[in-house]
């Protein structure tokens, strides 16, 4: 019950009016989405640092896991900015992300991850 208020507060006694989910104005803000991207990118550029060797392999975890902050970062100022401009990458973006979570689970199970996933642990209390 106090879900259900407080849901109806935020629908209409808000002092914000009700708004598309997740937006902070009614206006498109492209300068504020390609503003937090360019700033994430020269932090991202000055925190470089190499991979071991290990890890040195075209479409390794880390670097799938790095491809997919980027896109979170992404598609989630594409929400908070109403940005108009970025819709169609966005779309794409989200293709991506499925696609990247799913190879990486794929790839887990192709290299034996399944043996830890077995029938009788999954019963297992």
């Amino acid at each position: 019950m106090v879900c259900v208020g407080i849901a109806m507060f935020g629908e209409f006694g808000a002092p914000a009016g009700p708004r598309p989910a997740g937006r902070l104005w009614d206006i498109e803000n492209d300068d504020l989405w390609f503003t937090v991207l360019i700033g994430a990118t020269i932090a991202a550029v000055a925190t470089c640092r190499t991979l071991p060797d290990k890890y040195r392999f075209p479409m390794n975890r880390c670097q799938t896991n790095e491809l997919k902050g980027w896109m979170q970062l992404a598609f989630v100022m594409y929400h908070y900015t109403n940005s108009g401009v970025v819709y169609q990458p966005i779309r794409a973006i989200v293709s991506c992300y499925v696609w990247l979570t799913g190879f990486g689970n794929g790839l887990y199970f192709w290299r034996g991850g399944s043996t830890k996933y077995t029938l009788g642990r999954f019963w297992q209390r």
